[in-house]
């Protein structure tokens, strides 16, 4: 060790306990971070019944743990085909991890013990008008129908199972009940050729890893058994845990590249500038301690951190370095007590460049946007953190290392050019002609789908294979509201004719409703009344209709009044009729929502059909996030205005001038008519992300301002050199951004990176100052 670095330690004690305190703050920061990927975290606000429904869709729990597999065996006997999927679903239901496998919504289980909760009410559930329909029921037709209907199912496969339901229901009425459940699963049209099953898994569907070794052993066990077969079978999935893993991979692989990149211009960056080791080291330190505490504030304040923040955080770096490269520029040709005076005398620029700087990240946090109020906590947290090492720590550290500064290249010619009259005033035409001709041809885009990453052959073959299960749309359905469970029941059985003559009129193919699986109270009662009143007056009648069938009415259980309670909602929580029809029960304390699945429909015809119901409305997923996204992008507009006008409020508190305020937002404002005006004349959207990095752009943009016209060292080409190195740094740690797979990225890197550029261009051409 030098006589220098000995000397170094010495004087800079701190300078040990920060290297050993941010080595504690980075394990800390792995050993506590939860990272996660899904999409429905970053931009579901789940304050409303629509986003909430939304999010449920996506994150219920038992709906998200199931897979939907599909066997292709066109061309292939029968026999052939279950033979190879009953192999597949065998050795599949032995997986680690793997719940359960059935072909049906329902197994042989779970229809025993269906009929055990749905035992006693199928006078209850029996009809939506039962003043209507148990008439006819009681008429000699209807007798005879029945008497029919319990020849059939003594002589059917299963007598012992029949007697049991005769036991407490003389007339089979539990089949009328489960032929309508059986009509909302018939086979659609083009299932032929393919076999389709669900599994069902322990973890979360969400919980990528946990499925990334569920879809590796599925493709196993698949290979293995199609080898059996001479390969002569194909398979597709899809569900929840098929987005979670591509999501997840996609987010690592972004975090991986961006990082990487990010990193790896600012080092090159570093060292081009200022040809030093040691200086890369103090920076490398200072950075790293600044993530570990925005990493472990965001975990402490969410409990998670977001792929797309930690993606985003990675500019963290760009915006942050500025402040040390300020530093070690003005201190990195002085030693001792000289390096802290010299930061201490542009500790007021900084710190007034770090609130500007913040306040955009402020404006993010109040934006309502979940994501985006992440990202600007881990920022915001950064920013404050960089500030305080800054001030405090990294003198010491240069002191430590015995790091000393003079920047490799000198850019005095560029900061002379700059300030040429001539080209001053040109530049000023070109952005104000830009500015007038481009703003007015803005196109904005409100299409929230940008935020996730591109799985269009995900989305195509969901599609495909749901199509082969169930006419259900994903993401369409009626949402009904009540104060109470038992009002919102009223008003799906009050809706039910109504759905059904639109089908009658080709304008919905398919609904399904929370009848017959739950029924109101009242119309329970109503059901149960209708029977008892016409009980009395059937038993002659129902004996001759039996004895005309070739029954023993005799032999054959006689009809009493039906005693059972009526069916309450705990009661079907209980009974594996829940895993369907959870998803379409939203409870709060003082409201329930539910939601009519929808299968291919006329949307028009839809919303009129609800004009004469007020507590319903229909729900489109693909609108509903337009309009989310139109909401988030008004927001956003009035937080870039909020935002500049705050940040020029600090602005003018700082230098008590109104003039020496608009200068120094002059750059900023100049590169957001340059950005905004270029946009324009491209023709392409714009959207809510764009006008956040216009508001970011808008922040550091004014922090050059700051820097260069305080000029507190009094050389105004230091100060460039160091605004230059800082806009360098920034722009390229944005531009990575555009090396994502997520589209939602490329909106900030191409907005903020050539932003921050024309900004700190515009420095010395607008404040003009020359040393």
């Amino acid at each position: 060790m030098t006589t220098s670095q000995v000397d170094g330690i010495q004087k800079s004690p701190e300078a040990i306990w920060f290297i050993i305190f941010t080595a504690c703050l980075v394990g800390l920061a792995l050993w506590t971070t939860e990272l996660r990927t899904n999409i429905g975290d970053f931009f579901y606000p789940g304050d409303s019944t629509e986003s909430g429904f939304l999010a449920g869709q996506i994150q219920s729990e038992e709906f998200s743990r199931r897979y939907l597999i599909s066997i292709n065996h066109t061309d292939i006997a029968d026999t052939t085909a279950a033979d190879f999927t009953n192999k597949l679903i065998r050795l599949l239901g032995k997986v680690e991890g793997v719940q359960r496998v059935w072909r049906t919504q329902f197994n042989d289980d779970d229809m025993v013990r269906l009929l055990d909760s749905y035992q006693g009410q199928q006078i209850h559930l029996f009809s939506l008008a039962p003043e209507k329909e148990f008439p006819l029921l009681f008429s000699p037709e209807g007798l005879a129908i029945q008497a029919g209907t319990v020849k059939k199912a003594l002589l059917g496969p299963d007598p012992m199972l029949t007697k049991s339901i005769l036991e407490h229901d003389p007339m089979l009425l539990t089949l009328n009940w489960f032929k309508k459940i059986d009509d909302q699963f018939n086979r659609p049209n083009n299932a032929a050729g393919y076999t389709s099953f669900f599994l069902e898994t322990e973890n979360s569907g969400l919980n990528a890893n946990a499925q990334i070794a569920i879809q590796k052993d599925l493709q196993r066990i698949f290979l293995q058994v199609n080898a059996d077969f001479n390969q002569t079978f194909s398979i597709d999935y899809t569900g929840v845990p098929v987005y979670a893993v591509k999501i997840r991979n996609q987010s690592v692989k972004d975090i991986s590249r961006i990082s990487t990149l990010s990193m790896t211009a600012v080092v090159l960056l570093s060292l081009l500038v200022f040809r030093s080791w040691r200086a890369l080291l103090c920076t490398a330190m200072v950075l790293t301690a600044t993530v570990a505490v925005a990493v472990l504030v965001t975990q402490l304040i969410f409990d998670h951190i977001h792929g797309l923040t930690l993606a985003l955080g990675t500019t963290l770096v760009g915006v942050c370095i500025d402040y040390f490269i300020h530093s070690m520029v003005h201190a990195g040709n002085k030693t001792g007590k000289q390096r802290k005076q010299a930061v201490r005398q542009i500790w007021p620029t900084l710190l007034t460049g770090g609130l500007t700087t913040i306040i955009g990240y402020i404006a993010l946090s109040i934006s309502g946007f979940p994501g985006l109020q992440q990202v600007a906590v881990f920022t915001g947290t950064g920013i404050i953190t960089a500030l305080i090492l800054s001030r405090f720590f990294l003198p010491g550290l240069m002191e430590l290392f015995n790091v000393t500064i003079t920047p490799a290249i000198n850019f005095k010619g560029l900061l002379k050019i700059a300030t040429y009259n001539g080209l001053r005033y040109s530049v000023f035409i070109i952005i104000i002609a830009t500015a007038i001709i481009g703003i007015p041809q803005i196109h904005w885009g409100n299409d929230l789908n940008m935020m996730t990453p591109e799985i269009e052959k995900l989305k195509a073959k969901d599609i495909a294979i749901r199509s082969r299960m169930t006419s259900l749309q994903p993401g369409r359905f009626i949402l009904i509201e009540g104060s109470t469970t038992e009002q919102a029941l009223i008003t799906s059985e009050a809706l039910f004719p109504v759905l059904k003559e639109l089908q009658a009129r080709g304008n919905l193919q398919t609904f399904y409703p929370p009848y017959p699986w739950l029924a109101s109270q009242q119309l329970q009662s109503r059901n149960q009344q209708a029977w008892d009143a016409g009980l009395t007056d059937i038993y002659q009648g129902w004996e001759t209709a039996l004895t005309n069938t070739g029954l023993n009415a005799t032999a054959l259980p006689h009809f009493k009044i039906n005693s059972s309670p009526i069916l309450e909602l705990d009661q079907v929580r209980d009974s594996p009729a829940w895993q369907l029809i959870s998803r379409q029960f939203m409870l709060l304390p003082d409201k329930t929502t539910i939601a009519i699945w929808l299968g291919k429909h006329n949307p028009e015809a839809i919303r009129a059909a609800l004009i004469n119901f007020p507590d319903g409305r229909y729900f489109s997923q693909k609108e509903s996030i337009e309009q989310l996204s139109m909401a988030y992008r008004h927001k956003a507009q009035s937080m870039l205005a909020l935002g500049i006008l705050a940040i020029f409020f600090i602005l003018l508190i700082r230098y008590q001038s109104f003039a020496s305020a608009l200068r120094a937002l002059l750059p900023a404002v100049f590169s957001l008519l340059i950005l905004l005006g270029i946009w324009g004349l491209s023709g392409s959207p714009m959207g809510m992300l764009h006008l956040i990095g216009l508001l970011l752009t808008t922040a550091v943009c004014v922090d050059y301002g700051i820097f260069f016209m305080e000029n507190k060292s009094n050389n105004a080409s230091l100060t460039f050199q160091a605004i230059t190195v800082s806009a360098l740094t920034t722009s390229v740690a944005f531009a990575c951004l555009g090396a994502a797979e997520n589209p939602a990225l490329h909106a900030l890197a191409w907005t903020v990176a050539p932003g921050v550029l024309a900004g700190f261009l515009l420095c010395p051409l607008v404040l003009r100052k020359q040393n």
